[in-house]
């Protein structure tokens, strides 16, 4: 009997616990542990998205580059993004000691439509940002100093490219904390040459390659915020994209890693649209595309990196960019019908190129600029009238018709002085030839020499 019971309460339980197990399941565990361990899984999962690129140059004062702000957005319509006079703790003001009373100035102007952000970097004063208006007389120009990937956490713009300045200025300081063995003498060195009224240019910052930060291939999140582009394509009859950043490098420089410009491509997570071609993460297909492009052998120095601006009509762009004071100069066009590019000069706009294109497809070629002829050749040799412009009219400007200072002023001497004032030319030729000696035109090890062009007869 007590056998039989014992089974019967079994049963009983098991019934019971089969009713009440669907129950179990539905039943909430506690609020507290489930937002614990929701919060705790947000917190690991979460990574902070990388938005379109920061291309970061230097400028040689905050003036101009409140200057370059202004005719940026006349020209091409880009954002003048407001940004913090000082960021506290700062890790690029704090390589200057506090005796010299300087740091640096930070403005950015933004792309529309690619999202592209323009920062530009200046050394200042305590005073040089509040009477930046009244002050005169300093030098144009820009250098590229970095590519960074910009960052945000939040949908809105203005924060988001805050932000990515903020970390473009980290990344910037720890370039050179890591290459610079006393940053103290390099921030004399720059507060010695703006004295001096020399120019600073990006070598005395990242060395003799700009700093690349691209998304890299170990999985990291990239994620393109969706632009804005609908509505503000309807509100301008000429819209301007960011499209295209062009380069420049030698192919025997690299870093103090052992990196150089071609290998930082080749090892990110880039797209590669065609050959030569990256493509940043796009969104409403708005990617930007980098284009490292190798320099010869033979030359000295390297041309400016350029910008290309999309835009739907290459007349109606040359009218407006004539209206705000600047010129163009046709790039590329050819007598196929095919369109080129228009460069556009103005005296502020040195140490970049810009560019405008109506080509809606990508090209593996690039038309270099005429510098790029004479970037193997000795300036005091040259005319100045070797890249001098014609014109619609005659006698229509003074770049048209100039005279060469030069003229009758050559002796047997001229060259020799030429090559003692710029005497990298022999290294380089030497490391050339070497090269040539060691490994052959054939690529193959014994000295092969260069093949000449054959002499034909006349006939």
């Amino acid at each position: 009997i007590n056998h039989k019971g014992q089974q019967e309460t079994r049963r009983q339980r098991s019934r019971i616990a089969a009713f009440y197990q669907p129950l179990w399941r539905l039943a909430p565990s506690s609020p507290l542990k489930s937002e614990k361990e929701e919060t705790t899984s947000i917190m690991i999962t979460r990574t902070r998205p990388i938005c379109s690129p920061v291309i970061t140059v230097l400028s040689q004062s905050p003036r101009m580059s409140r200057q370059y702000q202004s005719l940026l957005k006349s020209l091409f319509d880009m954002d003048q993004v407001p940004t913090s006079s000082s960021v506290a703790g700062d890790r690029l003001d704090s390589i200057l000691p506090s005796f010299l009373k300087r740091r640096w100035d930070s403005v950015a102007s933004r792309c529309q439509f690619s999202g592209a952000v323009i920062h530009f970097l200046s050394l200042s004063s305590d005073g040089d940002v509040r009477k930046f208006e009244e002050s005169s007389g300093e030098k144009s120009g820009l250098s590229l100093l970095s590519v960074t990937k910009g960052v945000g956490d939040t949908e809105d713009t203005i924060e988001c490219t805050s932000d990515s300045i903020i970390d473009s200025r980290r990344s910037i300081a720890l370039r050179i904390e890591r290459e610079e063995s006393f940053p103290t003498l390099l921030a004399l060195k720059l507060v010695a040459f703006g004295s001096l009224g020399l120019e600073i240019s990006g070598r005395h910052l990242t060395g003799s390659l700009p700093l690349l930060e691209l998304p890299c291939r170990s999985g990291e999140k990239v994620k393109l915020r969706q632009c804005d582009t609908e509505s503000r394509s309807h509100g301008s009859s000429l819209s301007f994209r960011l499209r295209e950043v062009v380069l420049p490098y030698f192919d025997d420089e690299n870093s103090h890693s052992g990196s150089s410009v071609a290998s930082a491509f080749f090892r990110s997570s880039l797209s590669r649209p065609m050959v030569g071609l990256f493509q940043w993460p796009k969104s409403n297909n708005s990617g930007i595309v980098f284009r490292p492009l190798p320099a010869a052998r033979e030359d000295l120095t390297l041309t400016s990196p350029s910008l290309v601006f999309q835009c739907p009509s290459l007349d109606s762009a040359k009218s407006r960019i004539e209206n705000c004071g600047a010129t163009t100069a046709k790039v590329g066009f050819r007598g196929d019908g095919k369109c080129g590019q228009l460069l556009v000069k103005h005296h502020l706009l040195s140490g970049l190129d810009f560019r405008l294109c109506e080509a809606t497809s990508l090209s593996t070629t690039f038309a270099e600029a005429q510098e790029s002829l004479l970037a193997g050749s000795l300036a005091d040799l040259q005319s100045s009238n070797v890249l001098a412009e014609g014109g619609n009219q005659r006698h229509s400007g003074e770049d048209f018709a100039r005279s060469d200072v030069m003229n009758g002023l050559g002796d047997c001497w001229v060259e020799f002085r030429a090559n003692v004032r710029k005497p990298s030319g022999f290294f380089r030729k030497a490391k050339v030839f070497e090269t040539l000696k060691n490994d052959g035109a054939s690529g193959l090890k014994g000295g092969g020499r260069v093949a000449r062009s054959p002499d034909i007869p006349p006939e």
